[in-house]
């Protein structure tokens, strides 16, 4: 019989914390010389919810690092579609948010606060043709670049062509979504529908 709270039931995986993958970001000050931590760092956990129950743990796919004033959140998923929660640190949300996703498409790319939701989507042709819609409550938005969560995908490598070989995409978070300061964001991606 396996003891409960020793992470060897599989109760345990849904109500331990251990669950949480806390990545530390480290930010190398290459003038002096010198390495210091940035505290506090973004947590990264498991989306679990009443059809997921944990069964996956897409956050292993999830890292943090800071790249000049940018903290950048980057998605290396081999399935394609995984969703992940991001805590806020104890000193709110960074200044400058990235997400860099190496996948092969981007038919859908969502981070949610709760009661709102900002959502990419880009055709199979590329960058030109992409859309950005906001959701709250049973509202959708189509976004323009007039918005203050408009916030424009970015093809790098890969020759700008979808299935993206060897590159990925870049979608800065819009400042006004965490504006309110919520205390996660859901993230969630699908390279291609099945």
């Amino acid at each position: 019989m396996r003891a409960f709270g020793t992470g060897n039931h599989p109760a345990d995986r849904r109500v331990r914390p251990s669950t949480a993958w806390l990545l530390a970001m480290v930010m190398t000050a290459t003038a002096a010389g010198v390495e210091r931590e940035v505290d506090p760092a973004l947590v990264v956990k498991p989306l679990v919810s009443a059809r997921n129950q944990g069964a996956r743990n897409d956050a292993r796919w999830v890292r943090c690092f800071l790249e000049g004033d940018k903290t950048i959140v980057e998605i290396r998923s081999p399935t394609g579609i995984g969703a992940v929660v991001l805590e806020r640190p104890s000193s709110g949300w960074p200044s400058a948010l990235v997400f860099r996703l190496v996948l092969r498409g981007l038919e859908s790319f969502s981070v949610g606060t709760g009661d709102m939701l900002v959502q990419w989507r880009v055709p199979g042709g590329g960058g030109k043709g992409a859309t950005v819609t906001l959701r709250r409550g049973q509202r959708e938005l189509g976004l323009d670049a007039d918005s203050p969560f408009f916030s424009r995908v970015r093809l790098v490598g890969g020759r700008g062509k979808i299935p993206l070989e060897g590159g990925y995409f870049e979608v800065p978070l819009p400042a006004a979504l965490v504006a309110a300061n919520p205390a996660r964001l859901t993230v969630r991606w699908i390279d291609f529908y099945r």
